[in-house]
């Protein structure tokens, strides 16, 4: 009879700490997913604006070295040189 009622305790106790660590896994695995979420968004946030500078900046850059080499007059009609327009991609 008192191995019944100690087995009966140890069960509940079991019960009690499954559902304990039932809580702490759940709370492990919001934790992560949210992990997972904020790296994302730290890689798009450095990837996008690098997309963004190769896209709009080399026509930005030939656009501002044709107004320079225009005014310094040192090329005809804002010319540039070819070198530079290989670094652009031009």
């Amino acid at each position: 009879m008192e191995d019944n009622e100690q087995l009966k305790n140890l069960m509940k106790q079991n019960l009690e700490l499954l559902h304990d660590l039932e809580v702490d896994v759940r709370k492990i695995k919001n934790y992560l997913f949210w992990q997972r979420v904020g790296t994302v968004i730290k890689v798009l946030l450095i990837l996008i604006p690098i997309a963004l500078a190769i896209i709009y900046l080399p026509p930005i850059i030939k656009n501002a070295l044709g107004q320079y080499y225009g005014l310094i007059g040192g090329l005809k009609s804002g010319a540039m040189p070819s070198g530079i327009l290989n670094i652009l991609g031009k």
